[in-house]
């Protein structure tokens, strides 16, 4: 359901929309913090359509453009094989990004976004994390994300594109592939002093279309550091939250 790890106890319900949404609690602590975990943004549960290899979609709700701070920068990139492009988005620690990349249809082939990424030439810190389009040699899929022993979702093979929406809440992400067929959540990047950037990189001749909007914060808590040192998860409240779980109930609930 979402191989990325750090995420349990789902809790799902209707809406007044008829959609079941689904909370995801986080794991997630801060030395000194009084709360310990978060919530996911609320997740559309849905059918897969005949051919993906999930049974189930689970993707944002496009109520999160309400929490769009600005109108978003729009880039339209080639890349050539081997080749990386830097991005310097306003507020790459709180941010929604949206890609459609272009994607050979046989042949291994690996497209990488990576997030809080540091100036080219500096040392990348632990705070940075690469999410990929990974394609093997006979034209299977996954999205991939980490380094070393990888976390990895699979996604529909043969397609010319695959999209992808990631989510950036300070050490906090959520990237889903291909309308919600794969979902990876990173809640292990507490950083401090992060890298706010975007990186794009490819071992194949590829195009991508990229949007980037920050998002904007909906209430100011006492644990915000104005230094901007301490990278904090953007503090979000929905009336869907439930708010009282048996043993959750010190957490930090995030929303759109």
């Amino acid at each position: 359901m979402d191989p990325g790890g750090g995420t349990h106890c789902g809790q799902s319900q209707w809406d007044e929309h008829g959609r079941r949404v689904q909370f995801m609690w986080l794991a997630l602590s801060v030395a000194g913090a009084p709360w310990t975990g978060a919530q996911t943004m609320p997740r559309e549960i849905a059918l897969a359509p005949k051919g993906s290899p999930a049974g189930l979609l689970f993707r944002p709700l496009p109520e999160v453009a309400s929490l769009h701070a600005d109108a978003g920068a729009n880039s339209s990139i080639a890349l050539a094989a081997g080749a990386t492009k830097s991005i310097s988005p306003k507020d790459g620690l709180h941010c929604h990004i949206s890609a459609t990349v272009s994607m050979p249809p046989t042949g291994a082939a690996n497209v990488t976004l990576t997030i809080r990424a540091y100036p080219a030439g500096t040392k990348a810190g632990a705070g940075s994390l690469a999410i990929s389009i990974v394609q093997d040699s006979a034209g299977n899929r996954t999205l991939q994300q980490g380094s070393g022993k990888r976390q990895s979702a699979k996604l529909t093979r043969g397609t010319g594109t695959v999209t992808l929406e990631v989510f950036v809440d300070g050490p906090i992400s959520e990237s889903f592939g291909n309308g919600g067929e794969a979902l990876l959540t990173s809640s292990g990047h507490m950083v401090y002093a992060s890298g706010s950037g975007i990186t794009l990189s490819s071992s194949v001749a590829t195009h991508v279309d990229l949007s980037v909007w920050s998002m904007q914060k909906s209430i100011k808590t006492d644990d915000d550091d104005a230094s901007g040192s301490l990278v904090l998860p953007t503090i979000l409240v929905s009336n869907m939250v439930i708010f009282s779980q048996a043993c959750h109930c010190n957490n930090i609930c995030r929303r759109v």
